[in-house]
């Protein structure tokens, strides 16, 4: 019985907890920006969803720290 590959992109993809590990937050935390950005359009990770299943990709997590910078007015600083 030959074992089915899985596909690049789920090869790739990381689950919620490693995510999480990832960008430095917990998954409590992943948790509560997917329902808030659904209820209140509140920033966060793109993220992929087949079936219950949830997963990030490192571009993705990488593209939203890039998002995350906040420019000071203040150039002493």
């Amino acid at each position: 019985m030959s074992k089915i590959k899985l596909s690049p992109f789920i090869e790739t993809a990381l689950p919620p907890i490693e995510a999480a590990q990832y960008i430095g937050v917990s998954v409590a935390t992943l948790n509560r920006w997917r329902y808030k950005e659904v209820a209140l359009g509140v920033k966060q990770p793109r993220y992929y969803k087949v079936g219950i299943r949830i997963f990030y990709q490192r571009k993705d997590l990488d593209a939203f720290l890039k998002s995350c910078v906040v420019a000071r007015l203040d150039k002493n600083h």
